[in-house]
């Protein structure tokens, strides 16, 4: 994989079991499995648990923008507002 998609890989995964499950119980182990690389592979991306947490949240807030940001989004909210 490239390293973009790898990255974009890892938060999608880690975005499913930080949402599914407790953050306590999250393992990077299992992150790392289930996105098809080695747990140090994982820690070239992220220092630790808390930097990948904090990259899932910066990548559903970045989302969430781009979101609000499509026109159809905002021409729908302005329709019903009249």
């Amino acid at each position: 994989m490239k390293e973009k998609e790898t990255k974009k890989q890892l938060l999608t995964t880690a975005q499913k079991h930080f949402a599914l499950y407790n953050y306590g119980t999250v393992s990077l182990k299992n992150i790392a499995s289930e996105a098809g690389i080695a747990k140090s592979t994982l820690f070239h991306y992220f220092d630790s648990k808390d930097a990948l947490y904090m990259a899932v949240i910066d990548n559903i807030f970045q989302e969430l923008k781009e979101f609000l940001r499509n026109e159809k989004f905002f021409s729908a909210t302005r329709s019903r507002d009249r």
